[in-house]
């Protein structure tokens, strides 16, 4: 079944191998014992690149064209081939693999070619967490800022240390396990494994073998994807305007987001997968939301894989979150009505005062459930949200928002309306990963409370509607 994938690295990984090294090589990062965060003591591993010893001209390209790198000659073909897909010019060898600060390409822009955010050209020195975002630079006073999909928090070189070795580890196993997935597919040590963290290097293709991308593209035809991308029949206009829109909207601050690249690299891709699911599934067409989905998928998997995850998520079981986007969003209500109810049986106090602040929980928690945490937690909190969302669905949904309320109730408890907003809007940066999948895989939550939920939620929408006819 996982042998119909394909085996080609998205264009994120490439680049990121070109220039980090291998997926398990271990990042540079500050020099930190201390903890400053009422959330963990540490943080997304941070790599500093110094973009003087690196010149690359980044340019809309055909990606089978060849690469005018003549300086890096001595680098192999494959690595060329990778890096040519941005058109990057490399002024001297990298050297990957080894204790040396890694080089990030200055950027100068051709005409019709935006550059990279100001953070990049105005600052000689830029870090660059090991999923791709760019963080913003440490003031010379006070924390540094917190930014979209990377944490404030800082991490000890401990704790770097012991998780990057955890993590070659648990390669090693997921290695294994995908030799003998279909033995060991819908067993406890599958289960187990997913909870811990599908490491980086493995997660695309464990989530493609999770969604059934093989059987989806055996199902729909080989050639379905790029008959939809070459297709000229537009059915509302307004939804590739939509789209257009947020393209630019859609993790700007990532390496492969962060320019405007025409038809090539990262909006490209998300632009087509994007364009293709209005056509496939017409009624629900695009929703903003989806995009940062769409592109979470792009940094791991190839594009058409994307766009078949796409289909997967939206509309099979467990996640089948279709409903989100369709008209009215009727399960983003539904998952309101559960999310509050699941607050106040576990925190009867939290909701009480919610309550008086009139505070909802649509005005804080409605890009989590719309997105699934993609749109502003940190990535090392998003990625094993999905690991355990791909497999078992919104039970780890709403755990996660559990947690999050679990650990914060002593510093809600004292805030007003506008202290709780305020603080919601924060909770994101104040995230580590790991530390906060731990503390919700403990929420003692069962599937049949959420059921039970549901179900009320159901019989009040019925009751609604009847008194609507009336």
């Amino acid at each position: 079944m996982q042998d119909d994938l394909p085996t080609s690295k998205p264009l994120f990984t490439r680049l990121r191998s070109s220039i980090f090294g291998s997926p398990g090589a271990t990042s540079h990062v500050e020099d930190s014992d201390d903890s400053q965060s009422s959330f963990s003591n540490s943080s997304d591993s941070e790599t500093e690149l110094n973009i003087s010893e690196i010149t690359a001209t980044i340019s809309p390209t055909n990606s089978n064209s060849n690469s005018n790198s003549n300086s890096n000659s001595n680098s192999n073909s494959n690595s060329n081939n990778d890096l040519s897909l941005l058109n990057i010019t490399v002024s001297k060898p990298m050297l990957l693999g080894d204790s040396s600060i890694p080089t990030l390409p200055t950027i100068t822009p051709t005409p019709k070619t935006k550059p990279f955010p100001t953070i990049i050209n105005s600052s000689p020195n830029v870090k660059i967490d090991s999923f791709g975002f760019i963080i913003p630079p440490k003031p010379k006073k006070g924390f540094r800022p917190a930014s979209c999909h990377t944490t404030a928090i800082r991490i000890p070189k401990k704790t770097v240390q012991q998780r990057s070795n955890l993590a070659t580890k648990r390669v090693a196993k997921w290695v294994v396990m995908l030799k003998n997935w279909d033995s060991l597919s819908n067993t406890r040590l599958l289960k187990n494994r997913i909870r811990k963290g599908v490491p980086d290097s493995v997660r695309g293709r464990v989530w493609n073998i999770i969604g059934g991308v093989g059987e989806l593209r055996a199902k729909w035809g080989a050639n379905y994807y790029q008959s939809l991308v070459e297709s000229k029949y537009v059915p509302d206009q307004d939804i590739r305007g939509t789209i257009e829109r947020d393209i630019n909207r859609t993790y700007p601050s990532h390496a492969m987001f962060a320019i405007s690249s025409g038809e090539e690299g990262g909006q490209g891709c998300l632009r087509r997968v994007l364009r293709a699911y209005s056509l496939h599934d017409e009624e629900v067409g695009y929703c903003q939301g989806m995009g940062f989905i769409v592109a979470m998928f792009l940094t791991y998997m190839e594009e058409e894989s994307a766009f078949w995850q796409l289909v997967s998520v939206m509309g099979s079981d467990p996640c089948g979150i279709r409903n989100l986007y369709k008209i009215g969003m009727p399960l983003a209500q539904e998952n309101f009505y559960v999310g509050a109810k699941l607050i106040k049986k576990f925190f009867p106090i939290l909701a009480k005062h919610m309550a008086k602040e009139n505070l909802d929980i649509s005005m804080y928690a409605t890009q989590w459930f719309m997105t699934i945490f993609t749109n502003s937690f940190p990535f090392s909190f998003v990625t094993l949200v999905w690991d355990i969302f791909l497999a078992e669905g919104w039970k780890i949904v709403f755990r996660c928002m559990l947690a999050i309320m679990k650990h914060s109730v002593p510093q809600l408890l004292r805030l007003d309306f506008e202290g709780l907003m305020h603080f919601m809007r924060d909770v994101p940066s104040k995230i580590d990963g790991p530390v906060m999948m731990e503390r919700a895989l403990k929420i003692e939550l069962k599937q049949s409370h959420i059921e039970y939920y549901k179900v009320k939620y159901k019989k009040m929408r019925e009751a609604e509607e009847k008194a609507e006819e009336a």
